[in-house]
């Protein structure tokens, strides 16, 4: 009996066994072994598949004694690679981090693994497994599965990139003025680093996650902070853009004094109020003051603009915040004076010419009193140098051996003027008188009259409105002494001795022009009330 030395196998393995003798026998396989067919009376084979694993040897018989040689191999059946590990967390990629840490596992279970980093040989590793110390730049991991039997399954790789470069620090483009007293902000911001994000912070609160722009509200007075860092795709942070301001007390408009004034502006008021500071602005009902002076914190001085007649709200800006005076201010029409010339030919003349002594105001009302000593002549056309249109008030009037009418213009055209009264034919002693007034554009009512006395005057006539111009004017044979009762004279024409007279009314009522003249002649005298 041969039998070789033992070796253990797995179940289902292939023994194979061989004996070799020195001289020519005859061999047979014993022990369930079965002989391999090509076998020669030198050497031997035999082969088997045991049920079980365990430990086995060769056996042979000998038809004979001999010397012999024997071997036995045990051959593994072969088995499929385990499935491909699975990789269940890995790094972010882009990451700032140099380590990094791998979890894996596989299906089949009792499998070892194999790891690889940067194809630098897979070696014995365990999940999770972690690297540190790595530089910038891209890297790869692989794992594989491997069975008892040492079959090696594919790799599973994956491929990240480590970046710690610093975005650079964003640039503020926007911001609150400073000081304010706005309780919001917003602010603008840019980095010259394409796709990074921003993160923002107030005052002591955390950097949190935000958009250009950024607005914050309900903020409370005193000092602030805003700062902005930029965040790259790896998650390195930028040094943070900073900005600081204040928010101070808003104003507020206690009382203006005085209260009122014209419609023309020009009114010197004086402001109270809290926290006003340098730099503070003042409107009436919308329109800017000016002279505008910050004498103090509670006093402003100022000069109010001109405005429609009512009451309107004064404000005060400071540092982009308002406070506010409803019916701060009241507008009231002012109908005033502004100045008067005059025309006296003593020769019949056709056509006259006076002009104003200074530059008209644009907006103004212009009043002609054309008189004339003659009953024949009439006025062609009232024109002016500025282009302004004329109309007739009221008029002609004739008396005794007198005639007068009354032209205006409304809202004339600023400047130097000439007024050029044409007649018809060369009018006896005419006599134009041109005055400007403000305040007024509006013809509202007319009366006429003529006589021959010492008093010169007009019938009643009813005005519509609370504050009008009375005016009124004559033309006489002999002179005017004086002018109505409540008339300012504004003019007494030499030689001729003719009135221009004016008042103001604030309320509407009845009311007549008239003068007192130096002896007893013919007259003509009109009136025109202008709102």
């Amino acid at each position: 009996m041969v039998t070789s030395a033992p070796v253990t196998v797995p179940i289902n393995s292939l023994l194979l066994g061989w004996v070799k003798n020195e001289t020519s026998a005859t061999a047979t396989a014993v022990n369930g072994y079965a002989l391999d067919s090509q076998s020669t009376s030198f050497l031997w084979a035999e082969s088997e598949t045991p049920i079980s694993a365990g430990s086995y040897t060769g056996n042979f018989q000998y038809d004979s004694a001999i010397g012999w040689q024997t071997a036995i191999v045990g051959i593994k059946p072969h088995t499929a690679a385990p499935p491909t590990p699975v990789i269940t967390s890995q790094p972010a990629s882009p990451t700032n981090q140099t380590s990094a840490t791998f979890s894996f596992s596989d299906t089949q279970t009792g499998v070892s693994f194999l790891c690889q980093l940067d194809g630098n040989g897979f070696s014995t590793c365990s999940s999770p497994a972690t690297y540190s110390g790595l530089i910038q730049g891209s890297h790869t991991f692989s794992v594989k599965a491997q069975d008892t039997g040492g079959n090696q399954s594919g790799a599973t790789s994956v491929t990240w990139t480590i970046d710690t470069t610093v975005p650079p620090s964003p640039v503020i483009t926007s911001t609150p003025a400073n000081p304010t007293a706005k309780t919001s902000a917003s602010f603008s911001f840019s980095d010259t680093e394409a796709g990074v994000n921003f993160l923002c912070q107030l005052d002591t609160g955390a950097f949190l996650a935000c958009t250009s722009p950024k607005a914050y509200s309900g903020l409370s007075q005193g000092t602030h902070a805003f700062a902005v860092k930029a965040q790259d795709a790896a998650g390195n942070q930028s040094v943070a853009a900073t900005f600081g301001w204040t928010i101070v007390a808003a104003p507020t408009v206690s009382g203006v004094s005085p209260n009122g004034g014209s419609t023309l502006g020009g009114t010197a008021v004086t402001i109270a109020g809290a926290n006003f500071a340098s730099g503070a602005t003042v409107s009436f009902g919308g329109k800017a003051a000016t002279n505008v002076v910050v004498v103090n914190s509670t006093t402003i001085t100022a000069v109010t603009p001109n405005h429609a007649a009512g009451a309107v709200t004064v404000s005060v800006t400071v540092n982009g915040a308002t406070g506010s005076l409803t019916s701060g201010f009241t507008y009231a029409v002012t109908i005033g004076f502004a100045q008067v010339a005059a025309a006296t030919p003593q020769t019949p003349t056709q056509v006259v010419n006076v002009s104003y002594p200074t530059a008209q105001t644009a907006g103004h009302l212009n009043v002609v009193v054309v008189g004339w000593n003659d009953t024949t002549s009439t006025v062609q056309s009232v024109t002016d140098s500025a282009g302004n249109t004329y109309a007739l008030a009221i008029g002609p009037t004739t008396g005794t051996a007198l005639r007068q009418s009354i032209y205006y213009a409304s809202k004339i055209v600023g400047g130097n003027n000439t007024i050029t009264v044409t007649f018809s034919q060369a009018a006896n002693y005419p006599d134009v008188r041109i005055l400007e007034y403000l305040g007024v554009n509006t013809v509202d009512v007319t009366a006429g009259a003529s006589g021959n006395s010492t008093t010169a005057k007009t019938a009643a006539a009813t005005t519509t409105t609370a504050n009008e111009l009375i005016f009124g004017a004559d033309t006489v044979a002999t002179a005017t002494k004086s002018g109505g009762s409540g008339f300012t004279s504004r003019i007494v024409t030499s030689p001729d001795g003719d009135i221009a007279e004016d008042r103001g009314v604030t309320s509407a009522g009845s009311y007549s022009a008239a003068a007192t003249l130096s002896s007893s002649g013919p007259w003509v005298m009109q009136m025109v009330t202008f709102k």
